[in-house]
């Protein structure tokens, strides 16, 4: 079906630009016939398969009816499957994608949900030529349906938003497993901060990208919303003949102020952008146990190796606020957050630390004085918040090679002879 007449029956000329991008291509592969998605069949075994209770039949199979009844919107819908699968497209377009509310009252967010789960067979398709099966499977694909029931327990309705729409084309491009506590993501390094090994004694090193703006405590300005004008200094990275010149990071994300010299005889790169890695996300799933944490990294050293040899990550990588190395102060040492953060090399990013305020009270507290206080974590962040203090996010990498779960590597350097 042409683009011209999708958009003029659905009333979408407005976003002609946004879906012409890969409309044609779209179009070319759409199976003849009568969409599969949409029936009742396929979509009761796709439930099951996700993890999505069968009480959600009925709505689902409604709005699918009404889109196999137009051919416009049954056009979109193939048309939305095909990007959310199709790893070229950008998953930044995903946000432009119209609401549908004018169409289908009440149930545009439904038709957003029946795009993903169109696309869940082609991604089963894509775990049996990589020979995935199994719990590694079973896992990912109950974390799609996670989302899902996650967005009906907060608007008392089946669907999804775009914003779920961009998370989840992740999993239906085969990038993202779940295995046992932690979500890992296939992926390019693209943080603030490079990593250097010594040569000979194996010590690993942090550098700031040049042109970054830093507070006095050594995080980026404006992190956790504190922008500050006085005692600011910017960030200078040099690659010269005799080495690196910039600004270390310590292995708990504070850059410092004053410049060290990297010989190139004696350090060499080990972390720079584009390198391979794999994103860790960490899913709000219960307590993050160590000893949980421990098991899917093992895991993912063996999976990914196994059922992706072209892809040879150096290094994991996170960015949370659950690295944030303020929980070293508030809580205590052998809490399981303040040992997940310490596995890692911590590095400053630019954080509104908005997203650790809704984990931890359900939502961002106006007053802090009236925020929850349940918790071991609550009564903290609510004591740190009262005593005029923020919050913020902070990244971190565990280079592969140094993947030594429980023993804190980074934490164990001795740095004093570089970093004064």
């Amino acid at each position: 079906m042409q683009l011209r007449d999708v958009t003029a029956t659905l009333q979408l000329e407005t976003h002609q630009e946004v879906l012409s991008r890969e409309w044609e291509v779209s179009q070319r592969s759409r199976p003849t016939g009568d969409l599969s998605f949409l029936r009742r069949d396929y979509l009761a075994d796709i439930c099951q398969t996700i993890g999505i209770p069968l009480a959600a039949l009925e709505s689902l199979e409604s709005t699918a009816k009404s889109v196999a009844m137009n051919p416009a919107l049954s056009a979109l819908a193939w048309h939305f499957c095909h990007c959310l699968c199709n790893s070229s497209y950008p998953r930044t377009s995903i946000a432009e994608w119209p609401s549908l509310e004018h169409i289908l009252p009440g149930a545009s967010s439904g038709f957003y949900l029946l795009t993903v789960l169109a696309g869940i067979d082609s991604l089963r398709k894509k775990y049996r030529q990589r020979s995935i099966g199994g719990i590694e499977a079973q896992e990912t694909l109950a974390s799609v349906g996670r989302v899902a029931i996650a967005f009906h327990g907060r608007n008392n309705r089946w669907g999804l938003s775009l914003d779920n729409l961009r998370w989840l084309a992740i999993h239906l491009r085969c990038e993202l497993f779940e295995l046992g506590r932690l979500q890992f993501q296939i992926g390019t390094y693209r943080g603030p901060a490079r990593a250097f090994r010594h040569r000979h004694r194996g010590t690993v090193i942090g550098l700031s990208e040049g042109g970054l703006s830093y507070r006095q405590d050594g995080q980026r300005n404006g992190a956790g919303g504190v922008k500050e004008g006085v005692g600011v200094w910017e960030s200078v990275l040099e690659f010269k003949d005799e080495g690196v010149f910039g600004h270390p990071i310590t292995p708990t994300g504070r850059a410092l102020a004053d410049k060290i010299l990297l010989a190139s005889t004696e350090w060499e790169q080990i972390l720079a952008p584009r390198d391979k890695v794999l994103h860790l996300h960490i899913p709000a799933t219960g307590k993050l146990d160590f000893r949980e944490c421990a098991e899917s990294f093992r895991r993912s050293s063996i999976f990914f190796p196994r059922h992706f040899p072209e892809f040879d990550f150096v290094a994991y990588t996170c960015n949370s606020w659950l690295l944030d190395p303020q929980l070293e102060g508030l809580l205590p040492p052998d809490s399981n957050l303040v040992r997940f953060l310490s596995e890692f090399y911590l590095y400053p990013i630019l954080s509104a630390g908005q997203e650790g305020l809704r984990r931890v009270f359900g939502y961002v507290p106006e007053d802090p004085a009236r925020a929850p206080q349940d918790t071991t974590l609550q009564r903290e962040m609510r004591e740190h918040l009262l005593k005029g203090g923020h919050w913020r996010g902070a990244g971190g990498f565990i280079m592969r090679r140094d993947l030594d779960w429980g023993k804190r590597v980074y934490r164990r350097q001795d740095l004093s002879w570089l970093v004064k």
